[in-house]
């Protein structure tokens, strides 16, 4: 099936990602979707909007954060 972008604009994903001690995502900006990251175990450092913060076990973080949304 193909959707094109305007199908998938109320679809909800859900990733579980695991990502070893050391490594991380390169920076990244995204124009058509959010992302939200919920943080179960360890700490990851992200920049949002220009903003340096570390999320611990419990944080939750969105990209929508960037556009003030």
């Amino acid at each position: 099936m193909l959707l094109n972008y305007q199908d998938l604009s109320s679809v909800k994903k859900s990733v579980e990602v695991e990502i070893p001690a050391g490594l991380g995502i390169p920076a990244h900006v995204h124009t058509r979707e959010d992302e939200i990251f919920h943080i179960t175990e360890g700490e990851i450092e992200f920049v949002i909007a220009g903003r340096r913060s570390v999320a611990r076990p419990g944080t939750q973080r969105a990209s929508s954060e960037a556009a003030g949304a």
